[in-house]
C-alpha cells in the first residue's frame, strides 16, 4: 500500500537492545516514518536442513525478541518464500485451523462481535502472506486483540468443567513448561481453579497420526467483556522436537506450523513457545519474560524516550543536541526523512524532520527546492542550518503553528 520501511540485513541484537538471549537477525524491518508506532521487526529466514537440530535455540531467541517489549519478530521458512514462485501444497501444519478446536465453530461469530470482521480470513495464511498483511496495516493493537479472539477458540468448557479436569490441565502444563513459565500461566485471576477461568488445550495428530505439538490456553472470565482484553489469557505450546521424533512423517510440516504459530501468537504478552530440545538445554532460563507494563506518566515517559532514540538512529549525529533541546522544550517526535504526499498519494517532497500535526518542516540545503510545496499545503518550513544557528528562537514555534493547525 502506501507504507515505506527501512530494511536492514544481518542486525545483531542483544542485552543494549533490551534482549536478554542475543541472535542475529536477517534483517530488521523498521517504519519510515515513526509515526506509524510500529516496533521494529526481526525477521529470520529458517531452512529446515540446518535449523532442525536448534529450533529450541530458535525459539529462545525469537521469544526474548518479543519479551523484550521492544520489537517484533517474524519467522520464514524456504518453504514460505518457495511456495510464491510455485504452489506447494501442505508444507505447513495448520494449527490455527478453527475445524480442529473445541470452540473453532464460533470464529467468525467472536470475530464479529469484538469488532474485527476483516481478520476473518487471516488464520488461513501462510506466513509470508501474513506479514505482507501486517505491514499493510501495522495494527499491533487490533493483531493483539484477533490473537485473544484465536486463543479463545481453544475453550473447552464441557471437558474442563469438573476441577480434578483443570488440575490436570494444570499438571499437563508444569510437565511441558520450564518452572517460571509456568508460574507464569498460573498467574491468572482464578485461584483454586474455580469458575472465573477458562481452560482449553489441543494436542495436534497429523494424517499419519502422529502428534508433535500441545497447546494449553487459559482465559480469565473478566476479560471476556469487549473489547477484550488480551491481559486476561495466557498461551503455552510445546513442539516435541526429540532426536526420534524429527525422523517421523509430517515432523517438518508441523515444525513449520509450529514457527507460523508464533507469528500469530507473539502479539499475546503472555505466550510461550518451548521444544522439548530447548526444555532439556536450558534455553528459555536466561529469558526475561512480558511485566505488566508501567502506568500513567511513566507509560509516556519510556515511550517517547524510545522515541527520540529512533529518530536519532535515522539522522546525522549533527542533529543530536538539536533533537535533545526539542525533546526538553516538549515538542512532539517528529518523522525523519518525512515525505509530503499530495492527493494522489505521490511524493512530492520531503524534509529531514517533519511535523504533521503541526505542519512544520525542517529542510537542508538540498530539500530548499520543495519549500514552495509546503507552502501550497499550508506548511511553515525552515532550513536547518538556521535553526542550528539560532535554536533558541525556534523553540516557540510549535505553540504558534499548533493553534494555527487546530484553527484557534
Amino acid at each position: 500500500g502506501d507504507r515505506a520501511y527501512y530494511i536492514e540485513p544481518q542486525v545483531e541484537l542483544g542485552e543494549f537492545d533490551g534482549v536478554s538471549v542475543p541472535s542475529r537477525a536477517d534483517f530488521v524491518i523498521k517504519s519510515a516514518r515513526l509515526t506509524d508506532g510500529m516496533k521494529p521487526m526481526a525477521v529470520f529466514l529458517d531452512g529446515f536442513t540446518f535449523h532442525h537440530n536448534r529450533i529450541g535455540q530458535d525459539m529462545a531467541q525469537r521469544m526474548a525478541i518479543v519479551q523484550s517489549g521492544k520489537f517484533l519478530t517474524w519467522s520464514l521458512s524456504w518453504h514460505d518464500v518457495e511456495n510464491k514462485f510455485k504452489t506447494l501444497n501442505g508444507f505447513f501444519e495448520d494449527f490455527m485451523n478453527p475445524a480442529g478446536l473445541p470452540s473453532g465453530g464460533n470464529l467468525l461469530n467472536l470475530l464479529n462481535g469484538y469488532g474485527l470482521s476483516r481478520f476473518k480470513k487471516h488464520h488461513k495464511h501462510n506466513s509470508l502472506d501474513l506479514l505482507v498483511h501486517f505491514l499493510e496495516n501495522p495494527d499491533e493493537k487490533k493483531w493483539r486483540q484477533f490473537m485473544f479472539v484465536a486463543a479463545l477458540m481453544h475453550i473447552d468448557a464441557n471437558r474442563y468443567e469438573e476441577v480434578s479436569a483443570a488440575k490436570n490441565w494444570m499438571q499437563g502444563l508444569e510437565y511441558l513448561l520450564p518452572e517460571e513459565m509456568a508460574d507464569k500461566m498460573k498467574e491468572t485471576d482464578c485461584p483454586g481453579f474455580n469458575a472465573s477461568c477458562l481452560y482449553g488445550n489441543y494436542d495436534s495428530k497429523n494424517q499419519d497420526g502422529n502428534n508433535f505439538l500441545k497447546q494449553y490456553v487459559v482465559v480469565e472470565q473478566k476479560a471476556l467483556t469487549p473489547p477484550g482484553n488480551p491481559l486476561g489469557v495466557r498461551v503455552g505450546c510445546y513442539l516435541n522436537d526429540k532426536a526420534e521424533e524429527k525422523e517421523k512423517t509430517g515432523f517438518q510440516a508441523s515444525w513449520n506450523g509450529f514457527l507460523r504459530l508464533y507469528n500469530f501468537y507473539q502479539f499475546l504478552p503472555y505466550s510461550y513457545f518451548v521444544t522439548s530440545q530447548g526444555n532439556s538445554a536450558n534455553a528459555y532460563d536466561t529469558i526475561k519474560l512480558y511485566e505488566e507494563p508501567l502506568a500513567g506518566a511513566e507509560v509516556k515517559a519510556v515511550a517517547e524516550a524510545g522515541g527520540w532514540d529512533a529518530v536519532k538512529e535515522l539522522t546525522d549525529e549533527a542533529l543530536h543536541d538539536l533533537l535533545d533541546l526539542l525533546r526538553d522544550n516538549e515538542w512532539p517526535i517528529p518523522e525523519a526523512g518525512f515525505e509530503l504526499v499530495c492527493e494522489n498519494n505521490e511524493i512530492i517532497a520531503s524534509a529531514e524532520l517533519g511535523w504533521e500535526d503541526l505542519k512544520i518542516a525542517f529542510l537542508t540545503d538540498e530539500e530548499i527546492q520543495y519549500q514552495g510545496r509546503f507552502l501550497n499545503f499550508a506548511w511553515k518550513t525552515v532550513p536547518i542550518s538556521e535553526v542550528l544557528a539560532d535554536t533558541q528562537k525556534f523553540m516557540s514555534m510549535k505553540d504558534t503553528n499548533g493553534k494555527e493547525a487546530k484553527g484557534e
